[in-house]
């Protein structure tokens, strides 16, 4: 089980492992959690072929923790940017949450949460 190896490796534990079988066929299922509060998991009819799955789920949450940081950067330059064209030092996300950037900012996340990147309990 090398992918259990590596998952274990960065931190990862696991919480669940089942074995099952659905109509005469078995089936596996993992649930995986990390110190970080983050959770994957994989199903499949090997213990391969599951954690194979879970392991490509920790590609899709990392990559959407990429994002999200890249996206509170951008959010965040912006309400900078906003702030001192204001002359403020503050100024509520929603003075301004009109502005073309946020719109597209939003529309990136509801599409990545939208086709599985982000999972919608991390939204």
């Amino acid at each position: 089980m090398k992918t259990l190896d590596l998952l274990r490796q960065q931190g990862w534990r696991v919480a669940i492992h089942n074995d099952y079988t659905i109509d005469g066929a078995l089936h596996t299922f993992w649930l995986l959690t990390h110190p970080s509060g983050r959770w994957i998991k994989g199903e499949g009819m090997s213990d391969t072929e599951a954690l194979d799955r879970a392991e490509i789920m920790r590609q899709k949450t990392d990559l959407a923790v990429e994002l999200a940081k890249a996206l509170e950067s951008v959010h965040r330059e912006l309400w900078v940017d906003e702030c001192l064209a204001r002359g403020r030092t503050d100024s509520p996300e929603g003075e301004w949450a009109h502005k073309p950037a946020i719109r597209i900012i939003k529309t990136a996340l509801a599409s990545a949460i939208e086709v599985g990147l982000i999972p919608k309990e991390m939204a």
